[in-house]
């Protein structure tokens, strides 16, 4: 197994801008759940938005796709459900 590399600055830089967009849609996701299940679940809910949007990161192509919001946002659902 070959080791990953590391996300460039610029790569970097771009998930922590997102990082506010994982824990919003964390709160999102588990709305509608009982108190003491949201509670429970929104730090692992967080945890699976931040790997999301790390590997989101890794192949996010601005030329394809000028708006990454909506590609990060979808990213951190699908990692999540």
């Amino acid at each position: 197994m070959t080791p990953r590399s590391r996300l460039s600055k610029k790569r970097q830089a771009l998930v922590a801008e997102y990082v506010p967009l994982a824990k919003m849609l964390a709160r999102f996701f588990v709305q509608s759940r009982p108190g003491w299940q949201k509670s429970t679940l929104i730090p692992d809910l967080e945890g699976e938005g931040f790997l999301a949007l790390c590997k989101a990161a890794r192949t996010y192509d601005q030329s394809r796709l000028p708006y990454p919001k909506a590609y990060f946002a979808r990213a951190c659902l699908n990692g999540m459900l």
